[in-house]
């Protein structure tokens, strides 16, 4: 709230698995206190997000920068080396100083590739619930542009790109790391390995290159040991038992949950995010394909909207289910809208229209099984004048214009006293 966020009802914000169950308890006034998190517990939270980043980032720069300078020096010095068995002993020096210096160079782009994108998904982890929405459409961008080159538009989504990042957050974090610190140095060990081999098989290549092919093959050697340590040990431990750890051990958030929670907020509680919730909102309305509400809602909810606004569409996406005529569709927006956080109160008159339409097709089904010409007459006639669709009420007409050629046959049949036809 010093930051100027509200709550919804009593509810802190924060707590995106307390806010279904306060929605449906709010007409009651009641808060479920046990699952709702408090403003110092966020911050606890979130000050446990950023020491976790603050250390890996320090590890990252320390291990990178090692790393960097150590394949620089190593590419500058076989390149050196080549240059010179080539000119005082043979030419093929210069092929094999060439290939090591040119895995060196793809090894360092790698490992600095590595380093820029794992920084720029740090920096997304360093936002707190102060942060400007232009500083987190910012470092939203930087890391879309480095990590899929792609530019993200201003008419897109900006909460759905939030949450989809952070799912894949601490994935491509340990991959930009494996790749660096694991399978770099590996395939680098693969090339002086097949450079010794080559070396070997050649007659006319000196001993000396054979020396440095297998001396760059132990060098990538330790230089993969090493790194697979610090990927393990160092690294992997903090990503998993931080990052990924549970935000309270009685929680299901965890600590990048939380934050996203806090940033989702943050997006959303400025003019253009509540625009842009109301319309999806809007939307959903009238929508009843699977979970649209229920998202729709969830967005509604972190853009600050007041309660009765998400109630409201609520209650108008159970109207328009209602005036479907159908059980199935009711029966999901039902659920969808209960999911959502509508109380049982809220739900009542689509429970009772839901009962209706159910009682209402138990009588025309009676009515379509029996041939009863009453029945069904009366069961249409109800239906009809209630506003049932036509195509809801297909079955029924066709039976009942089955039983009228029925009906007419009979009579004609009775009328000219044909026993053999009435057989």
């Amino acid at each position: 709230q010093a930051c100027g966020y509200g709550s919804h009802h009593g509810t802190p914000w924060w707590d995106l698995h307390a806010w279904r169950a306060t929605l449906r308890l709010s007409n009651h006034g009641v808060c479920n206190m046990k699952s709702t998190w408090g403003l110092a517990q966020c911050q606890q939270s979130t000050a446990k997000l950023h020491k976790a980043a603050e250390r890996l980032r320090k590890l990252l720069t320390r291990n990178m920068l090692g790393a960097l300078l150590s394949i620089a020096l190593l590419g500058l010095g076989v390149l050196v080396t080549g240059l010179a068995l080539g000119a005082s002993m043979h030419k093929s020096g210069f092929v094999v100083g060439g290939v090591f210096a040119l895995s060196c160079l793809c090894l360092f782009v790698l490992t600095h590739d590595a380093w820029e994108t794992a920084s720029l998904a740090l920096a997304l982890l360093e936002l707190s619930e102060c942060s400007s929405r232009e500083d987190i459409l910012a470092s939203l961008r930087g890391y879309h542009k480095k990590r899929t080159a792609k530019i993200i538009p201003d008419e897109c989504d900006f909460d759905d790109v939030l949450v989809a990042t952070f799912e894949q957050l601490t994935d491509v974090l340990a991959s930009q790391l494996a790749r660096s610190l694991k399978w770099g140095p590996l395939l680098f060990m693969v090339t002086a390995i097949v450079c010794s081999i080559v070396i070997s098989a050649v007659m006319e290549i000196p001993d000396e290159l054979l020396a440095i092919s297998i001396v760059m093959a132990v060098l990538s050697f330790l230089g993969a040991a090493l790194g697979a340590f610090a990927f393990h040990r160092r690294f992997m431990s903090v990503v998993q038992s931080q990052l990924a750890g549970r935000a309270e051990p009685d929680s299901e958030s965890t600590l990048i949950d939380m934050h996203v929670h806090i940033l989702r907020r943050t997006l959303g509680s400025t003019p253009e995010g509540q625009a842009a919730a109301r319309e999806i909102l809007q939307h959903a309305k009238h929508c009843h394909e699977c979970g649209v509400l229920r998202r729709a809602v969830e967005k509604g909810w972190f853009a600050g909207l007041p309660f009765a606004e998400l109630e409201e569409a609520m209650h108008a996406n159970l109207k328009a289910a209602i005036c479907l005529f159908d059980v199935k569709i009711l029966d999901s927006a039902i659920d969808e809208c209960r999911e959502a956080g509508l109380s049982e109160d809220g739900l009542a008159n689509a429970l009772s229209a839901k009962a209706s339409l159910l009682e209402m097709f138990q009588r025309l089904s009676d009515a379509i099984s029996q041939l009863d010409i009453l029945l069904l007459n009366a069961a249409i006639s109800e239906c009809q004048a209630s506003g049932w669709p036509a195509k809801s009420l297909e079955q029924a007409i066709a039976a009942k214009g089955r039983v009228d050629r029925l009906l007419a046959k009979l009579r004609q049949v009775v009328d000219g006293k044909d026993i053999v036809a009435l057989d």
